[in-house]
């Protein structure tokens, strides 16, 4: 078997056929930064936790338009638990600390985007949430996204 290298012609066309069948294919610069990424989210004790529990899922983005106002919204946690009802985000201490953060909770007396994560997991749930944690960590980003579109079905408005 030949060793791998990025720039064979074998791998060059194996890389292509992966595409063709569309998959991604990721660089070795990709692939040290999800290494890293890995490592760094896994020396914190609950996100490891996390990451170990089949029931999770990184990077869901939920959409839906307003019944009220007409206006398109989105929320997107981090960490995702369909089977339970819950969330989780990722903070980095700098922005934890940082003077936009608290401006949310002591202006408002609440975190904007937790607002609209509660509200679009619980419309596509069908209960309420158990539970939501802000996890401060050396976040990095995620290298996918889900997406759900929430129907009308899942919205109800209080008039």
């Amino acid at each position: 078997m030949k060793p791998w290298h990025p720039n064979s012609t074998y791998c060059r066309e194996w890389a292509s056929q992966q595409e063709e069948l569309g998959r991604e294919v990721l660089t070795e610069s990709q692939m040290k930064w999800l290494d890293r990424a890995i490592q760094s989210l896994s020396r914190h004790a609950r996100v490891r936790a996390i990451m170990e529990d089949v029931n999770w899922v990184a990077q869901v983005t939920f959409r839906w338009k307003c019944p009220l106002t007409g206006r398109h919204l989105q929320a997107r946690p981090d960490l995702v638990n369909f089977a339970d009802c819950r969330w989780a985000d990722l903070k980095t201490t700098r922005y934890w600390l940082s003077e936009a953060y608290g401006r949310e909770y002591f202006n408002r007396g609440y975190h904007l985007q937790s607002f609209l994560i509660d509200y679009a997991l619980s419309a596509f749930c069908g209960k309420a949430v158990t539970g939501r944690e802000h996890i401060i960590c050396g976040k990095q980003p995620w290298p996918q996204v889900k997406v759900v579109d929430l129907a009308p079905i899942h919205i109800k408005t209080n008039h």
